[in-house]
């Protein structure tokens, strides 16, 4: 995803939820050289259940907090669409 995002655009930056086991490790490692210039995650339970501060989520185990050094944000999708579980 990542590749073809750059070759339409190289300045692209790929939005990546985090919610319930992603982003994954091997997503994480993965996007290569390219993820320090062109990922944002988006932490979309920073209220309730944060990821950023977090090595084990889910099913997911992270090399380091903060996704791995990855850029992010802190936010939270308040109502999930009106459909929450």
């Amino acid at each position: 995803v990542l590749d073809s995002l750059l070759k339409y655009d190289q300045d692209a930056v790929w939005m990546v939820q985090a919610w319930w086991s992603n982003p994954t490790n091997d997503l994480l490692k993965g996007m290569g050289e390219y993820r320090q210039d062109h990922v944002m995650i988006l932490d979309l339970t920073g209220l309730e259940a944060p990821k950023w501060d977090k090595t084990n989520y889910g099913s997911t185990n992270l090399d380091a907090p903060e996704f791995n050094g990855t850029d992010w944000v802190w936010c939270m999708l308040e109502n999930y669409g009106g459909n929450p579980s």
